[in-house]
């Protein structure tokens, strides 16, 4: 495997979190080896394409809410219960200095604009 040398600050990830009906927060994980990097690698594609342009976010939030379906579709493979689930959290996580991590809220999404059309 190769790798590059990349400096710590210029490295921005995408993560999803969830966000409970009590307002408890907890990360993705997911049993699947390296599926939430992929999911991540694909909103930071899509986001860094359409989610910062305010004439493009409609774009953005399509591909957003194909990929959180997928994701809610896993979450439901793997047994774990989405009732309890108010928000899908979008973060992208930076390093400003040397320890010092970065965590910027990018969208909270309720559960309910996601699964909504499954329902019909």
């Amino acid at each position: 495997m190769f790798s590059k040398n990349y400096s710590i600050e210029k490295i921005r990830i995408m993560r999803i979190s969830f966000q409970d009906k009590n307002g408890d927060v907890y990360p993705w994980q997911s049993n699947f080896y390296r599926y939430p990097e992929y999911i991540g690698k694909s909103l930071r594609k899509s986001y860094d394409l359409f989610g910062k342009i305010p004439e493009k976010e409609a774009f953005w939030f399509l591909d957003l809410k194909r990929t959180l379906l997928n994701v809610i579709k896993l979450l439901e493979f793997e047994k774990m219960s989405t009732k309890d689930i108010q928000y899908i959290r979008i973060e992208e996580v930076t390093v400003k200095q040397k320890n010092v991590i970065s965590v910027l809220l990018v969208a909270l999404i309720p559960i309910s604009e996601i699964t909504h059309d499954e329902s019909n």
